[in-house]
């Protein structure tokens, strides 16, 4: 589908969308699914049924202007269709006051539950990011075979940075000192990553060995939310929300649902029990909008749970993909009756670290 055909067909489905001012659109291809967009185009009825037009407006051509999987603002959407979809009343875009956050000043939140803040992050720490590495790479050297083994438990801050310098390792990969025979390799020895040009010609069968720790890599990647630390509301319930979909995440959208679980509980459990006792360092340090005299440990506490969505369709109950992990050291803590009523009900699995707060 491209962008004026997802145009027309929103329009022709959403009979309450209303166009604020002219719509520019750039005629591309939309890389979605086609549930996935059906889940858009009815959230954007849902919210101009609900007063909520302009916003409504503002959001689709945020997914319009990048109808790729790099763009933040789909998974947004996604993330709010799937509380659409399980019957969860939320606002969108409520005003968080500086003295409610740990920013320097006030800012949006993508929405609120009841008393519950909440905030969107597209969801991909690490592992997924290795396959943008490879592809990036592979964009570059289209001649020959990309891949990429050794250790894939790296964190999210060592991946950006091999991002930041893909012509450099394209210019060391096939140089001569990383050539053998055909073939080109390049280690990254600190990193434990290495990556290899294949020479295609009649080769068959191209194979790479790689290991991945989820305990290593929960340890290497516990400080991935704080980033955004600034946003964490200090007196009220606050709760993030992590959309995936096989296009940005492949790796945990291919598993079997409890084995995404068991990958997904060493992060949540060094953030809940390690970064909450941290009173040696800032939030600053890892996200430059916070407030001077706020700890990891304080900001770790104002986290109430973490929600992660894989988003590639709708899911039924019985197959649910949803996975919430909720903070047992919070200071803010959700009520029983809101994990049942927005969790357990949409047979999502809850973790609550009971018996495991130590």
């Amino acid at each position: 589908m491209t962008t004026k055909e997802f145009v027309e067909k929103t329009y022709s489905e959403c009979p309450f969308f209303k166009e604020i001012g002219p719509l520019k659109i750039s005629e591309q291809n939309i890389h979605l699914y086609e549930s996935q967009i059906e889940a858009i185009i009815s959230l954007l009825t849902f919210f101009c049924q609900n007063n909520e037009e302009i916003f409504a407006q503002e959001l689709f051509q945020d997914i319009i202007k990048e109808p790729q999987p790099s763009n933040g603002k789909i998974y947004e959407a996604l993330a709010y269709s799937w509380l659409h979809q399980n019957n969860i009343s939320f606002t969108p875009q409520p005003k968080i006051a500086e003295s409610d956050c740990l920013k320097k000043h006030g800012y949006c939140a993508d929405g609120k539950i009841e008393n519950v803040i909440f905030d969107i992050k597209q969801f991909g720490i690490g592992y997924p990011h290795i396959e943008t590495l490879r592809n990036k790479i592979q964009e570059k050297i289209p001649d020959c075979y990309i891949g990429i083994g050794g250790n894939k438990s790296i964190s999210f801050k060592d991946v950006s940075k091999l991002l930041e310098r893909i012509d450099d390792i394209v210019k060391e990969l096939h140089s001569d000192k990383t050539k053998i025979y055909t073939d080109h390799i390049y280690k990254i020895d600190d990193l434990g990553i290495e990556i290899r040009s294949y020479s295609r010609g009649n080769r068959l069968i191209i194979s790479s060995i790689s290991e991945f720790d989820i305990y290593e890599w929960a340890q290497n990647n516990e400080t991935y939310f704080l980033k955004h630390g600034s946003q964490f509301c200090a007196n009220d319930p606050y709760v993030i929300f992590c959309p995936f979909d096989k296009q940005i995440n492949l790796n945990f959208a291919h598993m079997d649902a409890s084995r995404v679980s068991l990958y997904l509980r060493p992060l949540c459990r060094r953030i809940f029990m390690n970064l909450t006792k941290m009173d040696n360092k800032f939030l600053r340090e890892y996200d430059g909008k916070a407030k001077n005299d706020v700890t990891v440990a304080f900001a770790a506490r104002k986290i109430s749970a973490i929600v992660f969505l894989d988003v590639t369709e709708k899911y039924s109950y019985d197959n649910c993909r949803a996975w919430a992990y909720i903070n047992p050291n919070a200071d803010n803590k959700l009520y029983n009756y809101q994990i049942s009523h927005w969790f357990r009900n949409a047979n999502a699995f809850v973790d609550e670290y009971r018996y495991d707060n130590y």
